[in-house]
């Protein structure tokens, strides 16, 4: 049968399909037939063509999927395409996971259920066991590859976990909104004590030298 498929990479989404539907055939957005490492590309401005030619049942995708034409076209074709809130905050996790799981449909929504329970368990206890009282300074670099670094500001996501972690986002300090691009110069000039990224994101950039 054809692959499930999902819209966008965005990496969270990502990990709820695979941990609620494992036995289930599923293909990311940037998927090219190739390693993990080799992938440098933005993809959030998709294009219709590359993801009909691999025949989808489903698509996944988030508010931050588009263009829209490109969602009317997969619409438009007979597509069964779901365009979920992204989460934004720790409180919008568990729902997440819960509106992926409700689309996936059979088991899969159980087992969302059942994710997201323990996920939010997990949030309450890491926010009871924060004891330090000098909030650390903390950038947050969204890495694609050579072609997609940025620094993470208001609303990114990563700066509610900096928050609930007990430290001070200097992307939001400096007035940065989602996300702007890195520089070397705009790095050293937020003056963070910590940089923080996603493992997942070190693996894509095939070397830390990006940093």
């Amino acid at each position: 049968s054809p692959p499930a498929f999902r819209m966008t990479p965005e990496p969270h989404g990502e990990r709820i399909v695979r941990d609620t539907m494992a036995s289930v055939p599923f293909v990311p957005a940037d998927h090219h037939d190739r390693d993990a490492s080799e992938l440098e590309v933005a993809q959030r401005a998709l294009a219709s063509e590359p993801i009909l030619a691999l025949n989808p049942t489903l698509i996944l995708g988030s508010t931050t999927a588009g263009p829209p034409s490109v969602i009317e076209q997969l619409r438009a074709v007979g597509k069964d395409v779901r365009v979920l809130p992204s989460a934004a905050n720790l409180t919008d996790i568990g729902p997440k996971i819960r509106r992926v799981g409700k689309a996936l449909g059979g088991a899969a929504r159980k087992r969302a259920a059942k994710l997201a329970n323990k996920v939010e368990v997990r949030i309450r206890r890491a926010k009871r066991s924060i004891t330090a009282k000098r909030k650390p300074r903390v950038v947050f670099l969204y890495l694609r590859g050579q072609q997609v670094q940025q620094i993470g500001g208001k609303g990114s996501g990563a700066d509610a976990m900096i928050a609930a972690a007990g430290g001070l986002d200097v992307g939001r300090e400096a007035g940065i909104e989602l996300f702007r691009p890195l520089s070397p110069e705009a790095l050293v000039g937020l003056k963070p004590d910590y940089i923080g990224t996603l493992s997942a994101f070190i693996l894509i950039c095939a070397s830390v030298l990006v940093l």
